[in-house]
């Protein structure tokens, strides 16, 4: 008879449910017996099954679970914990009749119905709790749809930046690398033979080479060639040098006059390849060849025992190197690789070549 205010005081008990509390009934002895059922049909509707509704007298309880919901119902198990509680007056639960309870579906008492065919709002649940809702948080389409087109949007902008930091970083690297290792073989070679001028020998010049690519090959196979981790050694196809390919990636070409070489980062840039981004050109000169003087201010930075980026005609600046001669990185592209190892291997911000 009390089954208004009974609603009320179940709404706030399963609230307290809900938030890892304890349940209490405050309510008469005799309906503590009914206090499991009515949580387990509140239980039910709060997981969007079948919603259970009570008869006015309280003597009788129309149940049935549902396979989707909590699957320790049907075996009969009730988890929930029950504190006895302080007696309270029947004007005590008279007075809750106005609280909101469950609404009955189309006056079906005793009947057991699904939600979606009762109105059922969130508000009439339970005003205890504002927060709650019975539906389950999810986005809308619209919301996904712009959250997408944002992520868009930021990715289009973003992806050239990093792309470009990408291949400067790999630029770096496998330029630092090569001049590593040939340096490694080059001092293993003078342990060996002793004063490079004992072991380098003179090809002649640039474009009027004497030594064939079988003389070049067998040259550094023999000598700088035999300290290096190498996957092959072939002719290039115009037959003026050889390919000296590494394990990771790179080409080295040494032509046929032995010290001028160049740097590819990869193999498929040979036949198509930009100077400055993809190949660097490298000099090794440990001797003055007969054709060169060595008094000539334009080899000051010519004439090491080193494997060096090209540096032929440079004055020693920086503003050099950048675009202070028709060999410089801006134009011929020839001091690129020497501009990158001056600044400790990096590619600055005023690099003339963009990525």
């Amino acid at each position: 008879s009390h089954s208004h205010g009974l609603g009320a005081i179940l709404v706030r008990c399963l609230d307290a449910k809900m938030h890892g509390g304890k349940v209490g009934i405050k309510a008469a002895r005799q309906l503590r017996s009914y206090a499991a059922k009515f949580l387990r049909c509140l239980d039910v509707k709060m997981l969007r099954c079948k919603v259970c509704y009570y008869k006015s007298s309280l003597r009788a309880i129309a149940w049935q679970s549902s396979e989707n919901c909590h699957p320790e119902f049907n075996l009969g198990a009730i988890n929930v914990d029950l504190e006895p509680l302080t007696r309270i007056s029947n004007a005590h639960i008279h007075s809750q009749r106005t609280a909101p309870s469950p609404t009955r579906g189309e006056g079906k008492e005793g009947s057991v119905v699904v939600m979606k065919e009762n109105n059922f709002p969130d508000t009439d649940f339970s005003r205890f709790t504002s927060h709650f809702s019975l539906r389950k948080a999810a986005f809308t389409l619209a919301e996904v749809l712009v959250t997408l087109g944002i992520i868009g949007i930021v990715a289009a902008m973003t992806m050239p930046t990093l792309m470009a930091n990408h291949r400067k970083k790999v630029v770096e690297t496998k330029l630092e690398k090569i001049y590593s290792v040939m340096n490694q073989a080059i001092n293993m070679a003078n342990a060996e033979y002793g004063d490079p001028s004992n072991w380098v020998i003179d090809c002649g010049s640039s474009g009027k080479a004497t030594c064939s690519t079988n003389d070049v090959e067998d040259w550094f196979k023999s000598t700088i060639g035999k300290h290096l981790k190498i996957l092959k050694i072939e002719p290039k196809s115009n037959q003026q040098g050889i390919l000296v390919y590494f394990n990771d990636g790179g080409v080295l070409y040494i032509e046929n006059c032995i010290y001028d070489m160049k740097f590819y980062l990869n193999q498929n840039v040979i036949k198509n390849s930009e100077d400055g981004k993809e190949v660097f050109q490298f000099r090794f000169n440990p001797i003055v060849y007969a054709h060169q003087s060595a008094s000539s201010s334009d080899l000051t930075y010519v004439f090491k025992s080193t494997f060096e980026p090209y540096a032929t005609y440079w004055d020693g600046t920086r503003e050099h190197l950048i675009n202070g001669h028709s060999f410089s990185c801006a134009q011929n592209h020839a001091f690129c690789a020497k501009l990158i190892q001056y600044d400790g291997w990096k590619i600055s911000k005023d690099y003339p070549i963009k990525f």
